[in-house]
């Protein structure tokens, strides 16, 4: 039981580093993406994103800050 809060967070940073792994690689398209939304400044939009989402999945698979690591991801 003791292995059950490691093994969710593992999870679930996985599922956000996969993300931001994805958008990382596909970058002019997750730029465009954002800029038909018609949202201001998408190259910062997009690498702002893209950093919350590498950054606090990181910091919650390896443990280290998982406070701010998981304010990050519930920022993006």
């Amino acid at each position: 039981m003791t292995y059950l809060p490691l093994a969710a967070r593992v999870c679930l940073a996985l599922i956000f580093l996969n993300s931001g792994v994805n958008h990382l690689l596909g970058f002019p398209g997750f730029v465009s993406t954002i800029a038909s939304k018609g949202l201001p400044v998408p190259l910062l939009l997009a690498i702002g994103a893209i950093a919350f989402l590498l950054l606090g999945s990181l910091a919650l698979l390896l443990g280290f800050k998982t406070k701010a690591g998981a304010i990050l991801i519930i920022l993006f």
